[in-house]
């Protein structure tokens, strides 16, 4: 089939690949899979891109806590309440205890309680068996928070330790 300029040609390419995609990965993995020169070439590309895109998620990563500070605190409280494989999901979904917090309103919070000149800001609840809402939630330092949750406990020494490094 002649084309008449490049763009052309190029747009029935991708065109084919798409209608076709499926039926190409099956034919490749049938052709190439007891081929063991094939294999090793797909791990060297395989290992390559997920360099590359380790690099990308720690990149986005780092942009989001630059910019949007208050994120990963919203996205750990929420994951407390909601995710049943999170270590701490016993004391706080098991107990019933809801993330009513949107982003917006977890970013009102951190700007309300100028969580940016916190050496290490973490979201609080005052009642500590009421919800994440915007009345019931603070920013306060880490140590602080720790310090409040083992009152009148006996602490480990890396507790104490823990503690001492965020002062």
């Amino acid at each position: 089939m002649a084309y008449k300029n490049i763009e052309d040609s190029r747009r029935y390419a991708r065109e084919h690949y798409k209608r076709n995609k499926k039926k190409a990965l099956k034919y490749a993995r049938k052709r190439y899979a007891n081929n063991p020169e094939f294999r090793e070439r797909v791990k060297e590309y395989e290992k390559k891109n997920r360099k590359k895109s380790t690099q990308l998620a720690q990149k986005r990563r780092a942009f989001i806590k630059l910019h949007f500070p208050w994120i990963s605190h919203w996205q750990t409280a929420r994951q407390r309440c909601i995710n049943p494989n999170r270590c701490n999901y016993r004391y706080y979904g098991e107990k019933g205890i809801r993330m009513l917090l949107t982003k917006e309103e977890t970013r009102k919070l951190y700007i309300r309680d100028r969580a940016w000149e916190l050496n290490q800001p973490t979201i609080d609840r005052i009642n500590p068996g009421g919800d994440y809402c915007l009345d019931n939630c603070r920013f306060i330092e880490t140590a602080e928070n720790i310090s409040i949750a083992h009152k009148g406990k006996k602490l480990s020494e890396e507790t104490k330790k823990k503690i001492s490094k965020t002062k």
